[in-house]
């Protein structure tokens, strides 16, 4: 083993361990600072950040701490519907590297506000946007499906489907402060209404006939 000592008195060290035998196989490149082990590569190609003992391609560990990754763009103010920062997901295929993803920070129509956007890869080849989350004025997040431009709180731009995978009832419920209505779905279609938790049928359509059904089930 050996020591590179950058600064004196121990204030910026790289040392390097290897096994007993001298070997490179076990070997890890250490980051040290006042003495203190801070980072290391180790002999896999793992690169940890608080941890001795990283057990993926770049590892942060804190204790009892939260941990923060940040993208800082730094510089000028930035304008309206402007990219901030991204994390852009790669893969190889047909021996080149592809964008096969990526979450985007955009400034939106108001340079203080800001989306998140989710895009993801098409049998076409480029990136499509498949969700948004849209920073609005006062009302809260909006997010958006098929659409950047989200105008409710859920803005879905295409089809929507609920499906149990077996023989469990789907439910979409609306519901405000004092009163809930549902829509359900038990091969017929019934449609009910009432206050609290504890809504009661109002209106059903029969699977087998199409029969509209008014305070009736039947």
């Amino acid at each position: 083993a050996g020591n590179l000592v950058v600064s004196g008195e121990n204030n910026l060290i790289l040392a390097a361990d290897y096994n007993a035998n001298g070997g490179a196989s076990d070997s890890n490149i250490i980051f040290k600072v006042d003495n203190i082990e801070e980072a290391r590569l180790d002999s896999n190609g793992n690169f940890g950040i608080g941890t001795a003992s990283p057990v993926t391609k770049c590892q942060i560990s804190t204790a009892d701490a939260v941990n923060t990754l940040t993208l800082h763009r730094d510089g000028a103010n930035n304008g309206t519907s402007t990219t901030l920062n991204r994390i852009q997901f790669a893969q190889d295929y047909d021996g080149s590297q592809q964008d096969w993803g990526r979450i985007d920070l955009d400034s939106n129509s108001n340079a203080l506000r800001t989306d998140l956007k989710f895009y993801v890869k098409s049998t076409a080849g480029d990136e499509k946007l498949g969700m948004t989350i849209h920073g609005t004025s006062s009302d809260g997040p909006r997010i958006g499906i098929g659409t950047a431009s989200p105008g409710v709180e859920l803005d879905l731009r295409g089809d929507m489907r609920l499906d149990s995978g077996g023989t469990t009832d789907r439910v979409l419920y609306f519901r405000n402060q004092s009163s809930v209505a549902k829509i359900q779905s038990d091969q017929s279609l019934r449609f009910d209404i009432g206050v609290s938790g504890s809504p009661t049928e109002a209106m059903r359509i029969l699977h087998t006939s199409g029969n509209v059904g008014i305070g009736t089930s039947s």
